[in-house]
């Protein structure tokens, strides 16, 4: 058990120097407020944090504590500082998920449900239609990004295939 703990202090101090280094690299402008770290000028709130952190840990029979807690909160960290690099970097490319897009596949998610059955699914996963909405996009800008370097890689136009894909999710 020993051996269990002093390793598990090893990774969460490991990831807390990682999640520094990132930090660091990320702004030289000190976060202000709620915030916890700043993207190219964009901050990261303590709430959105938060709010990730409490979504996975709701359905948990037992709620992390001590350094299980801290190093599921870096996590979260780190996942949200990635994907806000990766949205930035989408964006500066063009390959950002459009308003329509997210607004088609918003429909098409809620097409089997009533509104009322819809928004408590969005309430049992404490969300709220932006949330959702910013999950989403992240998500078809990932896919928007690996169709293109798919695209570019294979040489030839893989637009259909890729939205075939999209049509799935």
């Amino acid at each position: 058990m020993k051996r269990y703990e002093t390793w598990s202090r090893i990774v969460v101090a490991a990831s807390a120097l990682l999640l520094l280094a990132a930090l660091s690299a990320c702004s030289k402008k000190p976060t202000s407020g709620d915030g916890v770290a700043r993207v190219h000028g964009k901050a990261i709130l303590r709430s959105e944090v938060d709010k990730y952190y409490n979504n996975q840990i709701s359905g948990a029979p037992q709620k992390p504590a001590g350094e299980a807690a801290t190093s599921l909160r870096l996590n979260i960290l780190r996942e949200l500082i990635d994907n806000e690099i990766m949205m930035q970097r989408a964006e500066k490319l063009g390959l950002l998920a459009t308003d329509a897009e997210v607004d088609n596949r918003v429909t098409e998610i809620k097409a089997p449900y009533t509104q009322e059955e819809f928004d408590r699914r969005l309430k049992d996963r404490n969300l709220t239609m932006d949330d959702f909405k910013l999950d989403l996009r992240r998500t078809l800008t990932t896919i928007n990004a690996d169709c293109e370097v798919i695209n570019e890689l294979g040489g030839y136009s893989l637009s259909e295939r890729c939205a075939g894909y999209v049509q799935q999710i």
